[in-house]
């Protein structure tokens, strides 16, 4: 499982846009020392830790959705 603090340009996108069936999924975020299990219509907000299942060929991928590219 990986953890990460959303980055601000997915701030208002929603968990759909994250997750790829069978390859990444957004499986807690946790806001404001809260933790909960999202919907595929939550929306990120600024400061949210997204918990994610990533099958490991994948891995770069989700890092280039974070923004975080090859050095991430």
């Amino acid at each position: 499982m990986l953890s990460v603090e959303i980055p601000s340009h997915l701030v208002g996108r929603r968990v759909k846009d994250l997750t790829i069936n069978g390859e990444m999924t957004i499986t807690v975020i946790t806001r404001q020392d809260r933790a909960f299990i999202p919907i595929l219509g939550s929306e990120f907000q600024a400061g949210d830790i997204v918990h994610a299942v990533v099958l490991a060929s994948s891995i770069q991928r989700f890092k280039e959705f974070l923004g975080l590219g090859e050095g991430g």
